[in-house]
């Protein structure tokens, strides 16, 4: 199974945005290059957070799990964010 995630980037002048409206999040940077490794970073971390919250989640946030889950064992792709 594959899924693609939309990244989308926003440059202010204080960095780089990246959000993810499959998943909900957001991080921020000084560059794209560490924009990216939060992100990867922060897809896992929710990953995690899910799993162990499994039980009390709602349909949208099961949803979440999937689209984590599929994103984290494309790992290369995840860390390799294309903007």
């Amino acid at each position: 199974m594959s899924i693609l995630l939309t990244v989308q980037v926003t440059e202010e002048e204080g960095g780089i945005t990246l959000y993810c409206p499959e998943l909900d999040l957001v991080t921020c940077s000084p560059t794209l290059g560490k924009a990216r490794e939060n992100f990867a970073d922060l897809v896992e971390e929710y990953y995690l957070y899910l799993v162990n919250n499994e039980s009390q989640l709602d349909a949208e946030s099961r949803a979440h799990l999937i689209y984590a889950q599929v994103a984290l064992s494309q790992e290369e792709t995840l860390a390799g964010v294309k903007v």
